[in-house]
């Protein structure tokens, strides 16, 4: 079954690493959603208690220990400044407030305690005047979310902070990001502040208290997961991406042997060898950037093992030279499957059938004819330069691979034995690197004499 799945989905089902990441993340998830239960964790986390299991969804802890605890701060800075903007705008809003309909709206509650409120009906309004009575904060509450003290001048300025707020986080999510879940936050507190706070006649500026707390649990809940469920370094991860980064490029050297073996009538663009080929190599760029863009952590870290941060990282600039020298390899079977275009002589075609087709001049394609005419004579096409280039390559190909399969076997060793030492293992992964090294520059020496 799992042959039949595609790549990015098989894959995770036979890591064991993805497992653990997924219990950790559910984890997460379902205490977020349990807190929502209790009545008494309701009444203390409020009425956006919603939000922890939002942010669980947002912002899983599917991370290593450093950078979650890195994206919490980030999350929280943004949290706390759109708050700090909001602030902003609803002192600077009071200020300019019209007073004299605030005191206007307090004196009519005050008076008739009656509202004309759209979603009741006229029956029910006599009713609710005798609750408000009784009750006056109810009514002022009621004034308050029926928009009595809605202010022109106050509102524009709302929308002036929010829009400033909006374009700040704009910008920093675009230029910026390793930011963005700052951003993402930081807009999302300023637009419940920017939405609510017309309608409040005087400072509240404690709008957020309850969507912080609920935040706050949630990171509470992360940083326990994250620490007490399969805790990992960003080295650790990173040893790890890229031993599987060197398993898929051993996989894209491997696939040289069916494009050697193919017809060149099979290497098209649109030829299934072609599609798998740049499927491979684009998740290893994706995959590879991913890893540079968390790399500049490894060095801040505190990790045991015997190579530092420092070390994984100088892993890098090789990783990333090996990754386009054999990403290079597409466009050879992109030229060896390159179509011979057709002639003006070729039966059943007229010259303009072959223009359409073509869209090259007659001298273009009389060009073509008398090149594809001296290939043949020369055995220079492409179905006689393969297994020639197929013969040629072998031993080198096949020292590649092996040599990288010790590579990752090297690699894979020191990420797993952090705590302790198989000496057994240690001596054949050395002396394995050891021999395929060795082959491999005796197969670069007998490829370049050849």
């Amino acid at each position: 079954i799992l042959e039949s799945l595609p790549e990015w989905v098989s894959g995770p089902l036979r890591s064991g690493r993805a497992w653990k990441v997924l219990l950790r993340c559910w984890v997460a998830s379902l205490v977020s959603f349990v807190i929502l239960l209790p009545d008494a964790s309701l009444r203390t986390i409020g009425v956006t208690g919603f939000f922890a299991l939002l942010t669980s969804l947002l912002l899983p802890p599917y991370l290593p220990v450093q950078l979650t605890l890195f994206l919490l701060l980030t999350l929280l800075t943004g949290l706390l400044s759109g708050w700090g903007i909001g602030i902003g705008a609803m002192r600077a809003a009071n200020a300019v407030r019209d007073q004299a309909l605030v005191q206007e709206a307090g004196q009519q509650i005050r008076a008739r305690c009656v509202f004309r409120l759209p979603f009741l009906p006229e029956a029910d309004i006599y009713h609710m005047h005798a609750i408000f009575q009784a009750d006056p904060s109810l009514a002022q509450s009621t004034a308050v979310f029926s928009g009595w003290f809605l202010d022109v001048r106050s509102t524009a300025v709302y929308g002036a902070f929010l829009g400033v707020g909006a374009f700040i986080f704009g910008l920093m999510r675009a230029y910026a990001p390793k930011l963005i879940f700052m951003s993402i936050f930081g807009t999302i507190a300023l637009d419940v502040f920017c939405a609510v706070g017309p309608l409040f006649p005087s400072k509240r500026y404690t709008l957020l208290n309850s969507m912080v707390i609920s935040v706050g649990c949630y990171m509470a809940t992360v940083v326990v997961t994250t620490i007490c469920i399969f805790p990992e370094t960003m080295s650790h991860a990173a040893m790890d991406t890229v031993a599987a980064q060197l398993a898929r490029v051993a996989q894209l050297i491997e696939m040289q042997d069916a494009v050697f073996a193919a017809r060149p009538e099979d290497l098209t663009r649109q030829g299934p060898l072609i599609i798998r080929f740049k499927a491979l190599r684009a998740r290893i760029i994706a995959v590879q950037q991913q890893l540079m863009a968390t790399s500049g952590f490894l060095a801040l870290e505190f990790t045991y093992g015997r190579w530092s941060g420092v070390d994984v990282r100088g892993l890098e600039e090789p990783m990333v030279t090996l990754i386009t020298r054999v990403g290079c390899l597409l466009n050879f079977d992109r030229l060896a499957g390159s179509s011979r275009l057709p002639t003006s002589s070729d039966p059943g075609d007229d010259a303009k059938d072959v223009e359409s087709r073509t869209h090259d001049t007659h001298l273009l394609r009389q060009i073509h004819t008398r090149n594809a005419a001296c290939e043949a004579a020369h055995a220079l096409r492409p179905d006689d330069v393969l297994p020639v280039l197929d013969a040629a390559t072998k031993e080198l190909r096949s020292a590649s691979g092996a040599a990288l399969a010790a590579v990752r076997g090297t690699v894979e060793l020191v990420n797993t034995t952090r705590w302790r030492r198989d000496r057994a293992r240690d001596t054949a992964c050395t002396t394995a690197l050891d021999a395929t090294t060795a082959h491999l520059h005796a197969a670069i020496d007998a490829f370049n004499d050849a």
